[in-house]
């Protein structure tokens, strides 16, 4: 089931770009604001917990209205409340002469910063750390790339952005099975995405202006380790007081096909004891690829046994969700 959240946003938009007679036919008439509603797509708006907006959060802004044009204008969230508002006097937006054409991105990076004032750069692998300072933006956050576009007139001059993910997200949930009384797997433990080939990239390229997303350099296999830095380790999820899994989240490139499934190997190493468990995760029913497409997260459920680890539950729905094989079952073996 699909929940649309929405934002009340009162948006300015500063007198850049325009000439004269643009400015004096505003100051001739009467100023007309944009105002803005900004939701998103999914059930989850994050990528680690249920929350829409959080305090701190910054979108940024592309638009044009006449001879007007807007580049990357920051709007900071009123803690508290839904609403955003502009960052300084000098990025408040009004409508230009003529109707207004508005696009809206999330994380907020500023022109300056922007990869050749054009776009932002997305590092798999270092999920929890990038190379750029988006402001506002935690953790993963800083890869779930958001966007959404609008229109609106001076008659009506209200824009309803409906954010959606363009990445997509792969959940692992480890369960204790044969030989665990416990789930001891929320640390010391090494998760690597490969196959037989490579298939996966580990960087991508986000145009905040047009909302697209495409693959940086070489495929390769993507491996998040426990020892690295920054360390990757999981989420203890309980239920009535005790740990039903330990959860694994991970944001990706969309676009990607792994014919044959992707191989998932769950390495466990504390010095003293070294043991691989290893599956196979596929995403169609004839169990033949493993695909990733833009806004759809891939959960699978994996019950790791003493001899074998076994993924008892999969789904795929949109951020949105899909409906994968065997309900997300499948076996791993040492």
């Amino acid at each position: 089931m699909k929940k649309n959240y929405f934002l009340a946003v009162s948006l300015l938009i500063a007198f850049a770009g325009c000439d004269n007679t643009e400015i004096e036919s505003i100051a001739d008439n009467e100023q007309v604001a944009a105002e803005v509603s900004a939701g998103i797509d999914g059930l989850k708006t994050r990528v680690t917990d249920d929350s829409e907006w959080q305090t701190g959060d910054v979108i940024g802004i592309y638009g044009t209205s006449g001879k007007l044009t807007y580049t990357a204008y920051r709007y900071n969230l009123i803690e508290g409340t839904n609403n955003f508002e502009p960052n300084s006097s000098f990025s408040t937006i009004y409508y230009g002469a003529a109707d207004g054409e508005f696009s809206a991105y999330y994380p907020y990076v500023e022109y300056s910063k922007l990869t050749n004032y054009k776009t932002i750069e997305g590092n798999i692998i270092k999920q929890q750390k990038t190379n750029y300072s988006p402001v506002g933006v935690r953790g993963q956050d800083r890869i779930d790339f958001l966007y959404a576009t609008a229109k609106g007139t001076k008659e009506s001059p209200e824009l309803k952005f409906q954010f959606a993910h363009k990445m997509s997200k792969l959940v692992i949930r480890l369960k204790a099975g044969k030989g665990f009384t416990t789930v001891p797997f929320a640390s010391w433990y090494d998760l690597t995405f490969s196959s037989s080939a490579n298939n996966l990239h580990s960087k991508v390229i986000f145009n905040p202006k047009d909302g697209t997303v495409t693959p940086d350099g070489a495929v390769d296999k993507l491996a998040f380790l426990y020892t690295a830095n920054p360390r990757v380790s999981g989420k203890e999820v309980k239920k009535d007081g005790v740990i039903e899994y330990v959860e694994f989240v991970y944001i990706l490139c969309p676009g990607e096909s792994v014919q044959g499934g992707l191989k998932f190997d769950l390495h466990y190493d504390n010095k003293n004891e070294g043991t691989t468990y290893t599956t196979q995760l596929y995403t169609d029913e004839s169990k033949t690829k493993f695909e990733t497409k833009e806004g759809t997260q891939y959960i699978y459920t994996v019950t790791v046994n003493k001899t074998e680890a076994k993924v008892t539950d999969t789904s795929i729905n949109d951020w949105n969700s899909a409906v994968l094989p065997d309900n997300g079952e499948v076996d791993a073996n040492s």
